[in-house]
């Protein structure tokens, strides 16, 4: 059956798909190009072989242009809407959901370095580059690319001693680096002033940390020194934490400093809807994160503080920070175990649950997403095992003061030589966190190893401090899954989604009803059935492709990637009809694995696994996020299943979704018809009976219901209508209709079909 889309019943704007010929960029060498402002290319491609480990790509423009570098493997990006590479409003963050790795600095400059270790491993095959020129003008653009056979070396750190007024504004001073009060070497550590030890002593830390950290993105590490206080017997001797935190939610990113929100997606990322620092997330970005935050690159990825009264004299007794480089002798504090136990808390050992009851209840996540670190912690009571991120506030509380309670269970580190209790029977093999039952302790309780652990050189990231401890330890593996995974990742592979109707429990009334095309892989298409905001019913439509798991409906020339239809003339066969710019409209949905971890997915409402999340945004309603479930799954479905997409022939402008069900009392059928008001709106109405019999009526229900962001009030169902239709075994095979509905309201009208033949569109197949 031959299928046209640009011209079928619901008007589904699809762009072009034909790329132009590819180059092929050669390692080692330099490849030149001339973008013209606000135009992409997606012409060039580099093959790898399979004894790759590393793909090294630059991408560089003169001074004062702005580019962005994009990378996926296998397929090539699809292309934009306009056939002349230009990029329309919506359609940059259409390109950057199909890209695995991203580089977008605001500068001339970018950079991606991918390994065998990242969420989208290196593998072989060809790699597609997309590059973005943001610029006003025609920018040459220059680009580099590597292969190589090793892996990752050393982490490059670097730091900044002299950033008085970042320092300042963390209530802290650089003026303790540069102290120049005369000293005498000591340990190998060859300054002569205390200024210059302390930094010497610093960069020690920064060398043995190397030692055990690989990377593919540098650190840069903003190091202070602020007047902390304590007693004679305690005192905080140093703090540190990332700068920023960074999530990927399917559409914005968040920085602590700035309360607006911003559409970005970052697929690099190992877990969506999960707070990552940003060391962690550049790692899994391959570049800077600068460059996949768009941030200036002269920002500090983690800061750190020490306590000058250490130095002081007024805490600790006679205690003193030691900067040799090696154990101290006697009972002062080994300050590059310090600084390496800081450095190690900014590189994201450390959980965002709220431990103070600032900015919101204590024990609850920061803007009710996991973070990657906590996301590997969980309650063991009574030899039961619960996640830290299914227990609601007042057991988090429960679980941070319980001693022994609060447990690691990523197995890399559970099963670590490094873990003390490896050897005992699970749960008691897990290693325990620090949950003081005297109460909670910001800053120290949940982010550290339990002081009950045994006393090793491989506990580094316990809170007080034991000693010249120089090595990661434990922590390495626990690095691992917040960014710096060190061993080959598996390729991800999401199957493909349910065809048929979905829907939000908590908005019930409103769903719509997605399909794959017959003969292609992975093109969509959606009708989204809902209510305006004084509650009648309108339907959009969006049309795409589902790529890693993910719906992201390719904008059209206004930048709509979910479409409302205007009809101009209604009374012609077919119907006229053109695409209606008034009501600006986005849509992504998430059917990957991660989906149940977003907060409208945590919403209290029962569902049916697997959900979806759908977000999506139409006129003045942004940024909605609806947690998606099957209305009827699969295996609810009779044999001869008449769910599909239909459409009548030669008559389009209007047409009906079908879905199918199990009942006591037959092959039960769920039918929305689409169809348009007198003044040429949107409008659908719907029909079900419990044993579906081919050429009986039946009614048509227009439906009153409540707007996308209403409390939901429930729907009221009145009467308009009745349709009959004619379907058969092979479900697939075409069908026939009949109809009249008596639209009521403002554009009322009567709108009828007798003996409509009816085309199928998309059906639920075996692999749909």
């Amino acid at each position: 059956m031959s299928r046209h889309l640009p011209r079928l019943a619901l008007l589904l704007l699809l762009g072009t798909s034909a790329a132009g010929a590819q180059t092929l960029l050669q390692p080692g060498s330099t490849y030149q190009l001339d973008l013209p402002g606000g135009h992409v290319t997606l012409d060039l491609a580099i093959d790898v072989p399979a004894s790759a480990r590393m793909l090294d790509i630059g991408a560089e423009g003169p001074e004062g242009s702005d580019i962005d570098l994009l990378l996926r493997h296998g397929e090539p990006f699809p292309p934009p809407p306009s056939s002349s590479g230009r990029i329309h409003p919506g359609s940059d963050l259409w390109l950057f959901e199909h890209a695995h790795y991203q580089s977008l600095g605001p500068g001339a400059t970018e950079r991606l370095t991918v390994t065998r270790n990242q969420k989208h491993p290196l593998r072989a095959g060809r790699w597609h580059l997309a590059l973005v020129n943001w610029s006003a003008g025609t920018t040459r653009i220059q680009v580099t690319t590597r292969l190589s056979a090793d892996e990752p070396g050393p982490v490059q750190f670097e730091v900044d001693f002299a950033d008085a007024a970042g320092c300042a504004a963390r209530g802290a001073s650089t003026a303790p680096w540069f102290d120049s009060t005369p000293v005498q070497p000591i340990q190998g550590n060859d300054g002569t002033t205390r200024g210059r030890q302390r930094q010497n002593a610093f960069m020690q830390a920064i060398s043995r940390l190397q030692r055990e950290l690989r990377g593919v993105a540098g650190v840069r590490i903003l190091a202070c020194w602020a007047t902390m206080g304590g007693t004679a017997t305690s005192a905080t001797l140093a703090s540190a934490g990332p700068t920023y935190v960074i999530n990927d939610d399917g559409t914005t990113r968040f920085d602590p400093g700035d309360s607006s929100n911003h559409a970005w997606s970052m697929p690099f990322l190992d877990r969506r809807y999960t707070w990552y620092t940003a060391p962690g997330a550049a790692q899994r970005a391959g570049t800077e994160f600068c460059r996949l935050a768009s941030t200036d690159c002269d920002e500090a990825d983690l800061f750190i503080r020490f306590n000058t009264d250490v130095d002081g004299g007024s805490v600790l007794g006679s205690r003193r920070f030691h900067y040799g480089y090696d154990a101290p002798p006697g009972s002062d504090i080994d300050f590059i175990s310090v600084a390496m136990h800081e450095i190690t808390h900014g590189l994201g050992f450390l959980g965002l649950y709220n431990l103070t009851g600032e900015d919101g209840e204590i024990g609850s996540r920061l803007r009710d997403l996991d973070d990657a670190f906590s996301a590997h912690l969980a309650h063991v009571q009574d030899g039961h095992v619960i996640p830290l991120g299914d227990l609601p506030p007042a057991r988090v509380r429960e679980a941070v003061t319980s001693s022994l309670g609060l447990r690691w269970v990523e197995p890399e580190a559970v099963n670590s030589q490094l873990n003390p209790w490896r050897e005992r029977a699970f749960p008691l093999n897990l290693p325990a966190m620090h949950a003081p039952q005297d109460g909670i302790k910001p800053g120290s309780t949940l982010s550290h190893f339990s002081e009950l652990m045994p006393f090793t050189e491989n506990m580094l990231m316990k809170p007080s401090s034991l000693g010249a401890l120089r090595t990661l330890g434990l922590a390495q593996p626990v690095l691992s899954v917040v960014g710096w995974r060190s061993r080959p990742a598996d390729i991800m592979a999401v199957p493909p989604p349910y065809g048929g109707q979905w829907f939000d429990p908590a908005r019930n009334g409103h769903g719509l009803d997605l399909h794959r095309v017959p003969g292609s892989s992975d093109t969509y298409v959606m009708v989204l059935y809902t209510f305006d905001r004084s509650g009648r019913p309108e339907w959009y439509t969006a049309a795409g492709r589902i790529v890693d798991g993910v719906f992201r409906p390719q904008p059209d020339a206004n930048g709509n990637s979910l479409q409302r239809v205007r009809y101009t003339d209604i009374h012609t066969i077919p119907m006229q009809r053109v695409a209606d710019p008034s009501v600006p409209g986005d849509v992504r949905i998430d059917f990957g694995p991660d989906a149940s971890r977003a907060p409208a997915c945590r919403d209290g409402t029962g569902r049916n696994g697997p959900l979806a999340l759908m977000t999506f945004s139409l006129g003045d309603d942004i940024n909605l996020k609806w947690c998606l479930t099957q209305i009827t799954p699969r295996g609810n479905r009779p044999a001869i299943d008449f769910t599909g997409h239909r459409y009548g022939d030669g008559d389009v402008g209007w047409g009906l979704t079908t879905l199918a069900f199990n009942t006591s009392e037959g092959d039960g059928l769920f039918a929305i018809l689409y169809f348009p008001d007198g003044e040429g709106q949107p409008r659908w109405a719907a029909a079900q009976v419990n044993d579906f019999r081919s050429g009986e009526p039946m009614p048509l229900y227009r439906i009153q219901g409540y707007c996308r962001t209403c409390p939901s009030t429930g729907t009221t169902p009145v009467q308009i209508g009745t349709l009959t239709l004619r379907l058969a075994d092979p479900p697939h095979a075409n069908g026939g209709a009949d109809y009249e509905v008596r639209f009521d309201g403002p554009g009322s009208l009567r709108f009828s079909r007798t003996g409509a033949v009816l085309r199928l569109l998309a059906d639920s197949g075996g692999d749909d």
